[in-house]
Protein backbone atom coordinates (compact mmCIF):
# COMPACT_ATOMS: atom_id res chain seq x y z
CA UNK A 1 0.00 0.00 0.00
CA UNK A 2 2.85 2.31 0.80
CA UNK A 3 4.52 1.65 -2.55
CA UNK A 4 1.25 2.10 -4.39
CA UNK A 5 0.69 5.38 -2.56
CA UNK A 6 4.12 6.59 -3.65
CA UNK A 7 3.26 5.98 -7.31
CA UNK A 8 -0.24 7.39 -7.13
CA UNK A 9 -0.77 10.82 -8.69
CA UNK A 10 -2.97 13.33 -6.92
CA UNK A 11 -3.99 16.44 -8.84
CA UNK A 12 -4.69 19.24 -6.36
CA UNK A 13 -6.62 22.24 -7.59
CA UNK A 14 -4.58 25.39 -6.91
CA UNK A 15 -1.87 23.25 -5.34
CA UNK A 16 1.70 24.55 -5.49
CA UNK A 17 4.91 22.51 -5.91
CA UNK A 18 6.70 21.90 -2.65
CA UNK A 19 3.72 22.83 -0.48
CA UNK A 20 2.37 20.57 2.26
CA UNK A 21 -1.42 20.61 2.18
CA UNK A 22 -4.44 18.99 3.75
CA UNK A 23 -6.78 18.13 0.87
CA UNK A 24 -10.08 16.42 0.14
CA UNK A 25 -10.34 13.97 -2.75
CA UNK A 26 -13.33 14.83 -4.90
CA UNK A 27 -12.89 12.50 -7.85
CA UNK A 28 -11.00 9.25 -8.47
CA UNK A 29 -9.76 8.18 -11.90
CA UNK A 30 -7.76 5.22 -13.12
CA UNK A 31 -4.22 5.93 -11.98
CA UNK A 32 -4.87 9.31 -10.39
CA UNK A 33 -7.34 11.36 -8.37
CA UNK A 34 -8.43 15.00 -8.14
CA UNK A 35 -8.55 16.96 -4.89
CA UNK A 36 -9.23 20.41 -3.48
CA UNK A 37 -7.16 22.07 -0.73
CA UNK A 38 -8.54 22.41 2.79
CA UNK A 39 -5.49 23.84 4.54
CA UNK A 40 -1.92 24.84 3.65
CA UNK A 41 0.29 23.28 6.31
CA UNK A 42 3.55 24.49 4.78
CA UNK A 43 3.76 27.01 1.93
CA UNK A 44 5.64 26.29 -1.29
CA UNK A 45 9.15 27.81 -1.50
CA UNK A 46 8.32 28.94 -5.05
CA UNK A 47 5.38 31.19 -4.14
CA UNK A 48 6.01 34.91 -4.61
CA UNK A 49 5.19 37.28 -1.79
CA UNK A 50 3.00 39.61 -3.84
CA UNK A 51 1.16 39.13 -7.12
CA UNK A 52 0.75 42.03 -9.48
CA UNK A 53 -2.94 41.61 -10.31
CA UNK A 54 -5.65 42.43 -7.74
CA UNK A 55 -8.03 40.05 -9.54
CA UNK A 56 -5.85 36.99 -9.04
CA UNK A 57 -7.10 34.11 -6.92
CA UNK A 58 -9.57 31.25 -6.71
CA UNK A 59 -12.60 33.51 -6.33
CA UNK A 60 -11.63 36.14 -8.90
CA UNK A 61 -11.27 36.04 -12.69
CA UNK A 62 -9.25 32.79 -12.89
CA UNK A 63 -7.32 33.97 -15.93
CA UNK A 64 -3.79 33.62 -14.54
CA UNK A 65 -3.75 30.33 -12.67
CA UNK A 66 -0.06 30.44 -11.68
CA UNK A 67 0.66 34.13 -11.15
CA UNK A 68 1.65 33.48 -7.52
CA UNK A 69 4.50 31.20 -8.63
CA UNK A 70 7.97 32.34 -9.63
CA UNK A 71 8.02 32.56 -13.43
CA UNK A 72 10.88 30.06 -13.78
CA UNK A 73 8.84 27.55 -11.78
CA UNK A 74 5.74 28.22 -13.89
CA UNK A 75 7.66 26.98 -16.93
CA UNK A 76 8.76 23.81 -15.12
CA UNK A 77 5.18 23.07 -14.03
CA UNK A 78 3.64 23.72 -17.44
CA UNK A 79 6.15 21.44 -19.14
CA UNK A 80 5.44 18.72 -16.58
CA UNK A 81 1.70 19.02 -17.22
CA UNK A 82 2.26 18.34 -20.93
CA UNK A 83 4.54 15.39 -20.20
CA UNK A 84 1.94 13.99 -17.79
CA UNK A 85 -0.70 13.96 -20.53
CA UNK A 86 1.57 12.03 -22.89
CA UNK A 87 2.71 9.68 -20.14
CA UNK A 88 -0.78 8.18 -20.03
CA UNK A 89 -0.35 6.70 -23.53
CA UNK A 90 3.40 6.19 -23.50
CA UNK A 91 3.33 2.46 -22.69
CA UNK A 92 0.83 1.73 -25.46
CA UNK A 93 2.85 3.71 -27.98
CA UNK A 94 6.02 1.85 -27.09
CA UNK A 95 4.23 -1.51 -27.36
CA UNK A 96 3.05 -0.62 -30.87
CA UNK A 97 6.58 0.31 -31.92
CA UNK A 98 5.61 3.85 -32.88
CA UNK A 99 8.60 6.20 -33.09
CA UNK A 100 8.86 8.21 -29.86
CA UNK A 101 7.86 11.83 -29.83
CA UNK A 102 10.28 14.60 -29.06
CA UNK A 103 9.67 17.24 -26.43
CA UNK A 104 11.12 20.66 -27.06
CA UNK A 105 11.69 22.50 -23.79
CA UNK A 106 9.54 25.57 -23.18
CA UNK A 107 11.31 28.74 -24.19
CA UNK A 108 10.42 31.40 -21.64
CA UNK A 109 10.54 35.15 -21.91
CA UNK A 110 12.71 37.73 -20.23
CA UNK A 111 11.40 39.75 -17.32
CA UNK A 112 9.82 42.39 -19.55
CA UNK A 113 7.76 39.78 -21.41
CA UNK A 114 6.01 38.11 -18.47
CA UNK A 115 3.22 40.70 -18.51
CA UNK A 116 1.61 42.95 -21.15
CA UNK A 117 2.08 40.38 -23.91
CA UNK A 118 -1.32 39.30 -25.22
CA UNK A 119 -2.40 40.29 -28.70
CA UNK A 120 -6.08 39.49 -28.12
CA UNK A 121 -8.41 40.06 -25.15
CA UNK A 122 -12.09 39.21 -24.73
CA UNK A 123 -14.21 40.96 -22.10
CA UNK A 124 -17.90 40.51 -21.32
CA UNK A 125 -20.82 42.64 -20.22
CA UNK A 126 -23.44 41.30 -17.85
CA UNK A 127 -25.99 42.16 -15.21
CA UNK A 128 -24.78 39.97 -12.31
CA UNK A 129 -21.44 40.72 -10.66
CA UNK A 130 -19.40 37.95 -9.04
CA UNK A 131 -18.47 38.90 -5.48
CA UNK A 132 -16.40 36.99 -2.94
CA UNK A 133 -17.88 36.63 0.56
CA UNK A 134 -16.23 39.78 1.94
CA UNK A 135 -17.37 41.81 -1.03
CA UNK A 136 -20.91 40.49 -0.70
CA UNK A 137 -21.11 41.82 2.86
CA UNK A 138 -19.66 45.16 1.75
CA UNK A 139 -22.16 45.35 -1.10
CA UNK A 140 -25.06 44.70 1.25
CA UNK A 141 -23.88 47.52 3.51
CA UNK A 142 -23.19 49.80 0.55
CA UNK A 143 -19.49 49.99 1.41
CA UNK A 144 -18.08 48.32 -1.70
CA UNK A 145 -16.97 50.42 -4.62
CA UNK A 146 -19.68 50.31 -7.30
CA UNK A 147 -22.10 48.75 -4.81
CA UNK A 148 -25.07 50.53 -6.29
CA UNK A 149 -25.86 47.20 -7.98
CA UNK A 150 -27.45 48.76 -11.04
CA UNK A 151 -27.40 45.52 -12.99
CA UNK A 152 -24.34 46.51 -15.02
CA UNK A 153 -20.93 44.82 -14.89
CA UNK A 154 -17.98 44.54 -17.26
CA UNK A 155 -15.05 42.14 -17.07
CA UNK A 156 -14.41 38.39 -17.25
CA UNK A 157 -16.74 35.48 -16.59
CA UNK A 158 -16.14 34.01 -13.15
CA UNK A 159 -14.65 30.48 -13.26
CA UNK A 160 -17.35 27.86 -13.95
CA UNK A 161 -20.09 30.55 -13.97
CA UNK A 162 -21.76 31.55 -17.23
CA UNK A 163 -24.03 34.07 -15.52
CA UNK A 164 -21.59 35.96 -13.28
CA UNK A 165 -19.00 38.57 -14.30
CA UNK A 166 -15.88 39.55 -12.35
CA UNK A 167 -15.58 43.32 -12.60
CA UNK A 168 -12.32 44.24 -14.37
CA UNK A 169 -10.80 47.64 -15.10
CA UNK A 170 -7.18 46.51 -15.30
CA UNK A 171 -5.53 43.38 -16.70
CA UNK A 172 -1.76 43.01 -16.62
CA UNK A 173 -1.48 40.50 -19.47
CA UNK A 174 -2.77 42.97 -22.08
CA UNK A 175 -0.82 46.01 -23.29
CA UNK A 176 -1.23 49.02 -21.02
CA UNK A 177 -3.29 50.88 -23.60
CA UNK A 178 -5.88 48.12 -23.23
CA UNK A 179 -6.51 49.22 -19.65
CA UNK A 180 -7.05 52.78 -20.83
CA UNK A 181 -9.45 51.67 -23.55
CA UNK A 182 -11.63 49.48 -21.33
CA UNK A 183 -11.79 52.28 -18.75
CA UNK A 184 -12.89 54.72 -21.45
CA UNK A 185 -15.48 52.28 -22.83
CA UNK A 186 -16.90 51.56 -19.36
CA UNK A 187 -17.13 55.24 -18.47
CA UNK A 188 -18.99 55.85 -21.73
CA UNK A 189 -21.39 52.90 -21.75
CA UNK A 190 -22.43 52.58 -18.10
CA UNK A 191 -24.25 55.94 -17.87
CA UNK A 192 -25.93 55.12 -21.20
CA UNK A 193 -27.40 51.82 -20.09
CA UNK A 194 -30.93 52.69 -21.33
CA UNK A 195 -29.67 52.93 -24.93
CA UNK A 196 -26.71 50.53 -24.61
CA UNK A 197 -28.05 47.82 -22.26
CA UNK A 198 -25.72 45.00 -21.15
CA UNK A 199 -26.58 41.47 -22.22
CA UNK A 200 -28.32 39.22 -19.73
CA UNK A 201 -27.54 35.65 -20.76
CA UNK A 202 -30.37 34.08 -18.76
CA UNK A 203 -33.40 35.64 -20.55
CA UNK A 204 -31.10 36.58 -23.48
CA UNK A 205 -31.92 40.27 -23.52
CA UNK A 206 -29.75 43.36 -23.92
CA UNK A 207 -27.33 44.63 -26.56
CA UNK A 208 -23.70 44.78 -25.36
CA UNK A 209 -22.23 41.27 -25.13
CA UNK A 210 -18.45 41.35 -25.50
CA UNK A 211 -15.57 43.69 -26.14
CA UNK A 212 -12.68 42.22 -28.08
CA UNK A 213 -9.36 44.08 -28.23
CA UNK A 214 -6.63 43.07 -30.66
CA UNK A 215 -3.13 44.51 -30.64
CA UNK A 216 -0.42 44.45 -33.32
CA UNK A 217 2.82 46.16 -34.32
CA UNK A 218 3.44 46.98 -37.97
CA UNK A 219 6.64 47.00 -40.03
CA UNK A 220 7.52 50.51 -38.81
CA UNK A 221 7.12 49.53 -35.17
CA UNK A 222 3.83 51.44 -34.85
CA UNK A 223 1.23 49.97 -32.53
CA UNK A 224 -2.20 49.19 -33.98
CA UNK A 225 -5.34 48.41 -31.99
CA UNK A 226 -8.70 46.94 -33.03
CA UNK A 227 -11.75 47.54 -30.83
CA UNK A 228 -14.55 45.11 -31.65
CA UNK A 229 -17.99 45.30 -30.03
CA UNK A 230 -19.90 42.01 -30.15
CA UNK A 231 -23.60 42.78 -29.79
CA UNK A 232 -27.05 41.35 -30.27
CA UNK A 233 -28.71 42.21 -33.57
CA UNK A 234 -29.79 45.82 -33.96
CA UNK A 235 -31.54 47.66 -36.79
CA UNK A 236 -29.68 50.94 -36.40
CA UNK A 237 -26.73 50.05 -38.69
CA UNK A 238 -24.24 50.92 -35.97
CA UNK A 239 -25.73 54.30 -35.06
CA UNK A 240 -25.83 53.62 -31.31
CA UNK A 241 -22.12 52.79 -31.09
CA UNK A 242 -20.72 55.11 -33.77
CA UNK A 243 -20.29 58.13 -31.42
CA UNK A 244 -18.26 55.91 -29.08
CA UNK A 245 -16.20 54.63 -32.01
CA UNK A 246 -15.40 58.17 -33.14
CA UNK A 247 -14.48 59.12 -29.59
CA UNK A 248 -12.12 56.14 -29.32
CA UNK A 249 -10.30 57.04 -32.54
CA UNK A 250 -9.99 60.65 -31.41
CA UNK A 251 -8.72 59.68 -27.94
CA UNK A 252 -6.33 56.88 -28.94
CA UNK A 253 -4.28 57.40 -32.16
CA UNK A 254 -3.26 53.72 -32.22
CA UNK A 255 -6.91 52.62 -32.56
CA UNK A 256 -7.16 52.08 -36.32
CA UNK A 257 -10.20 49.79 -36.39
CA UNK A 258 -13.52 49.95 -34.51
CA UNK A 259 -16.10 47.30 -35.41
CA UNK A 260 -19.50 46.02 -34.42
CA UNK A 261 -20.09 42.30 -34.88
CA UNK A 262 -23.70 41.23 -34.41
CA UNK A 263 -24.73 37.71 -33.47
CA UNK A 264 -27.93 35.78 -32.76
CA UNK A 265 -26.25 32.96 -30.88
CA UNK A 266 -27.12 32.34 -27.25
CA UNK A 267 -23.61 31.11 -26.47
CA UNK A 268 -20.70 33.25 -25.31
CA UNK A 269 -18.73 33.04 -28.56
CA UNK A 270 -17.19 36.31 -29.74
CA UNK A 271 -17.61 35.74 -33.46
CA UNK A 272 -20.25 37.82 -35.21
CA UNK A 273 -22.47 36.98 -38.17
CA UNK A 274 -22.71 40.54 -39.51
CA UNK A 275 -19.87 43.06 -39.24
CA UNK A 276 -20.12 46.85 -39.41
CA UNK A 277 -17.07 49.13 -39.62
CA UNK A 278 -17.79 51.92 -37.14
CA UNK A 279 -14.51 53.78 -37.62
CA UNK A 280 -11.24 53.21 -39.46
CA UNK A 281 -10.77 49.90 -41.29
CA UNK A 282 -11.65 46.27 -40.63
CA UNK A 283 -8.17 44.88 -39.90
CA UNK A 284 -4.83 45.48 -38.19
CA UNK A 285 -1.37 44.45 -39.42
CA UNK A 286 1.28 42.46 -37.52
CA UNK A 287 4.87 42.32 -38.76
CA UNK A 288 6.58 39.00 -38.08
CA UNK A 289 9.73 37.39 -39.49
CA UNK A 290 9.88 39.82 -42.40
CA UNK A 291 6.24 39.36 -43.40
CA UNK A 292 3.15 41.51 -42.86
CA UNK A 293 0.00 39.75 -41.65
CA UNK A 294 -3.46 41.20 -41.97
CA UNK A 295 -5.63 40.25 -38.97
CA UNK A 296 -9.40 40.70 -39.04
CA UNK A 297 -11.85 40.38 -36.16
CA UNK A 298 -12.76 36.71 -36.65
CA UNK A 299 -9.33 35.41 -37.72
CA UNK A 300 -6.98 33.47 -35.47
CA UNK A 301 -3.48 34.81 -34.87
CA UNK A 302 -0.98 33.77 -32.23
CA UNK A 303 -1.96 35.42 -28.94
CA UNK A 304 1.65 36.21 -28.03
CA UNK A 305 3.24 37.82 -31.12
CA UNK A 306 6.64 38.13 -29.45
CA UNK A 307 6.82 34.42 -28.63
CA UNK A 308 5.33 33.54 -32.02
CA UNK A 309 8.63 34.62 -33.54
CA UNK A 310 10.47 31.94 -31.56
CA UNK A 311 7.74 29.35 -32.19
CA UNK A 312 7.84 29.85 -35.96
CA UNK A 313 11.63 29.77 -36.00
CA UNK A 314 11.50 26.41 -34.20
CA UNK A 315 8.91 25.09 -36.69
CA UNK A 316 11.09 26.15 -39.62
CA UNK A 317 14.07 24.32 -38.10
CA UNK A 318 12.03 21.18 -37.31
CA UNK A 319 10.49 21.03 -40.80
CA UNK A 320 13.99 21.15 -42.34
CA UNK A 321 12.59 21.81 -45.81
CA UNK A 322 14.68 21.44 -48.95
CA UNK A 323 12.45 23.24 -51.45
CA UNK A 324 10.74 20.15 -52.89
CA UNK A 325 8.10 19.51 -50.21
CA UNK A 326 4.36 20.03 -50.17
CA UNK A 327 3.37 21.40 -46.77
CA UNK A 328 -0.13 21.30 -45.29
CA UNK A 329 -0.88 24.02 -42.72
CA UNK A 330 -3.98 22.76 -40.89
CA UNK A 331 -6.03 25.15 -38.74
CA UNK A 332 -4.01 27.81 -40.53
CA UNK A 333 -5.84 30.95 -39.38
CA UNK A 334 -4.35 33.91 -41.24
CA UNK A 335 -1.78 31.60 -42.86
CA UNK A 336 1.15 32.86 -40.83
CA UNK A 337 2.95 29.54 -40.23
CA UNK A 338 2.61 28.33 -43.81
CA UNK A 339 3.70 31.67 -45.27
CA UNK A 340 6.80 31.67 -43.08
CA UNK A 341 7.65 28.19 -44.44
CA UNK A 342 6.87 29.08 -48.07
CA UNK A 343 10.36 30.28 -49.12
CA UNK A 344 11.74 26.80 -48.37
CA UNK A 345 8.83 24.72 -49.75
CA UNK A 346 7.51 23.77 -53.16
CA UNK A 347 3.90 24.28 -52.17
CA UNK A 348 1.93 25.44 -49.12
CA UNK A 349 -1.72 24.49 -48.61
CA UNK A 350 -3.67 25.84 -45.65
CA UNK A 351 -7.13 24.93 -44.34
CA UNK A 352 -9.29 26.67 -41.75
CA UNK A 353 -12.99 26.60 -40.90
CA UNK A 354 -13.33 30.39 -40.64
CA UNK A 355 -13.95 32.05 -44.04
CA UNK A 356 -12.64 35.42 -42.80
CA UNK A 357 -9.37 33.77 -41.78
CA UNK A 358 -8.96 32.22 -45.23
CA UNK A 359 -9.69 35.60 -46.83
CA UNK A 360 -6.93 37.07 -44.68
CA UNK A 361 -4.55 34.22 -45.55
CA UNK A 362 -5.06 34.75 -49.28
CA UNK A 363 -4.59 38.50 -48.96
CA UNK A 364 -1.48 37.93 -46.84
CA UNK A 365 -0.01 35.61 -49.48
CA UNK A 366 -0.61 38.22 -52.18
CA UNK A 367 0.65 41.15 -50.08
CA UNK A 368 3.86 39.30 -49.21
CA UNK A 369 4.37 38.07 -52.79
CA UNK A 370 4.12 34.36 -51.94
CA UNK A 371 2.93 32.62 -55.14
CA UNK A 372 3.32 29.02 -53.91
CA UNK A 373 0.66 29.21 -51.18
CA UNK A 374 -3.05 28.44 -51.50
CA UNK A 375 -5.80 28.24 -48.91
CA UNK A 376 -9.26 26.71 -48.59
CA UNK A 377 -12.16 26.76 -46.16
CA UNK A 378 -12.68 23.36 -44.56
CA UNK A 379 -14.03 21.82 -41.37
CA UNK A 380 -11.17 19.71 -40.05
CA UNK A 381 -13.36 18.43 -37.21
CA UNK A 382 -15.15 16.30 -39.81
CA UNK A 383 -11.99 15.69 -41.85
CA UNK A 384 -12.05 17.65 -45.07
CA UNK A 385 -8.30 17.51 -45.76
CA UNK A 386 -8.41 15.09 -48.65
CA UNK A 387 -11.44 16.63 -50.34
CA UNK A 388 -10.21 20.19 -49.97
CA UNK A 389 -6.76 19.29 -51.28
CA UNK A 390 -8.17 17.38 -54.25
CA UNK A 391 -10.47 20.27 -55.15
CA UNK A 392 -7.52 22.67 -55.02
CA UNK A 393 -5.33 20.32 -57.05
CA UNK A 394 -2.75 20.00 -54.26
CA UNK A 395 -0.36 17.06 -53.98
CA UNK A 396 -0.14 14.70 -51.02
CA UNK A 397 1.71 16.30 -48.08
CA UNK A 398 5.32 15.68 -47.18
CA UNK A 399 5.08 17.83 -44.05
CA UNK A 400 1.98 18.66 -42.03
CA UNK A 401 1.76 21.49 -39.52
CA UNK A 402 -1.16 21.37 -37.05
CA UNK A 403 -2.11 24.17 -34.68
CA UNK A 404 -5.58 23.08 -33.52
CA UNK A 405 -7.95 24.85 -31.14
CA UNK A 406 -8.28 23.67 -27.55
CA UNK A 407 -10.51 20.74 -28.50
CA UNK A 408 -7.54 19.17 -30.30
CA UNK A 409 -7.59 16.87 -33.33
CA UNK A 410 -10.50 14.64 -34.31
CA UNK A 411 -9.98 10.87 -34.49
CA UNK A 412 -10.26 10.68 -38.28
CA UNK A 413 -7.75 13.49 -38.77
CA UNK A 414 -5.35 11.77 -36.38
CA UNK A 415 -5.64 8.57 -38.42
CA UNK A 416 -4.99 10.54 -41.63
CA UNK A 417 -1.85 12.08 -40.14
CA UNK A 418 -0.64 8.75 -38.74
CA UNK A 419 -0.92 7.18 -42.19
CA UNK A 420 1.07 9.99 -43.79
CA UNK A 421 3.72 9.64 -41.11
CA UNK A 422 4.44 5.94 -41.64
CA UNK A 423 7.75 4.88 -43.17
CA UNK A 424 5.98 3.17 -46.09
CA UNK A 425 3.97 6.28 -46.89
CA UNK A 426 7.06 8.48 -46.82
CA UNK A 427 8.94 6.09 -49.13
CA UNK A 428 6.02 5.96 -51.58
CA UNK A 429 5.94 9.74 -51.83
CA UNK A 430 9.71 9.91 -52.39
CA UNK A 431 9.51 7.25 -55.13
CA UNK A 432 6.62 9.12 -56.81
CA UNK A 433 8.70 12.27 -56.95
CA UNK A 434 11.63 10.39 -58.42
Amino acid sequence: AAAAAERFTLLVRDGRPGAVMLVRVIRRRKGYAEAVPLEVVEESPFVVEKVRCPNFGVFRCGGCAMQDLEYARQIVEKEEQVRFLFRRVEERVRAEGTPPWHFFPIRGVDEDGVFRYRGKMDFSWGVNEWLVPGQEEDAKSGAAEGAEDDGWVFGFHAPTRFDKIVSIRECHIQPAIGDEIIGFVCDYTRPRRPTLPPYDNVPHTGMLRNLMLRFATDRDGTDQVMVNFITSYTDDKGAALRPLAEALVAKFPSVVSVLQNMTKTMSSQTRGDVEIVLAGRNFITQHLLGLDFRISANSFFQTNPSQARHLYTAIIAAANLTGTETVYDLFCGTGSIGLCLAPSAAQIFGIDIVPAAIDDARLNAAANNVPNASFAVGNLDVFEVGGAAATAGVAEPDVVIVDPPRGGLGKTLVEFLAGRGSAAARKARRDAKG
